[in-house]
């Protein structure tokens, strides 16, 4: 499992927060392509890609803020609600940003 990727579906702030508060994994929720339920499970940020390029932290800086600061906190943590993703291919994951590469804009 370690080759899989996975495209986020939801939660690309959450997992940039993660990323910013120096995770390594983040809980996900991962679905199938018809958008049913396979597994929950904490996922490598290594494996993740985003549908974008680029976020806007202006709008909700507020709310961005307090999921960072929470993914500080061991106990805050598990109180984030999990990404949702679905498994990609590697010629699928090239049309897509890797999570390290998205930037938070100001």
């Amino acid at each position: 499992m370690s080759d899989q990727r996975y495209l986020i579906m939801a939660g690309v702030r959450r997992s940039v927060c993660a990323r910013e508060a120096g995770l390594n994994s983040i809980r996900a929720v991962v679905l199938g392509l018809a958008g049913r339920f396979l597994q929950e499970l904490f996922l490598s940020l290594d494996c993740l890609f985003s549908p974008k390029g680029s976020i806007e932290r202006s709008d909700v800086q507020g709310r961005y803020l307090k999921i960072e600061s929470a993914m500080l906190d061991d106990q805050l943590r598990t109180s984030i609600p999990s990404i949702e993703v679905r498994p990609i291919g590697e010629k699928t994951s090239k049309r897509w940003t890797r999570l390290f590469d998205v930037i938070p804009e100001s």
